[in-house]
């Protein structure tokens, strides 16, 4: 049977729209999910989906991916609800 925990829920600021973050383990490895996915004016195809970015083997190195994420936007142009949050 496989665990995963939920470790901790939060909300980040990005530019300005509130995005919650939940921040699993799961045997030694850590992920997160985000309630809004979106897209910067860089972004070229669509909204930016982290994939393997939001998994990493220690939690400050989940972290720092988190805070990576939010550097990551300049200038928003499309929001995104993730329905499987």
């Amino acid at each position: 049977m496989i665990i995963i925990k939920l470790l901790f829920e939060c909300t980040i600021d990005i530019l300005g729209i509130a995005v919650d973050i939940k921040i699993y383990e799961d045997a030694g490895n850590y992920s997160f999910t985000q309630s809004h996915y979106l897209q910067d004016e860089t972004d070229l195809l669509d909204v930016y989906k982290p994939g393997d970015g939001a998994v990493d083997d220690d939690l400050e190195g989940l972290l720092y991916k988190i805070n990576l994420l939010k550097k990551h936007y300049r200038r928003i142009v499309k929001t995104e609800t993730n329905p499987d949050f």
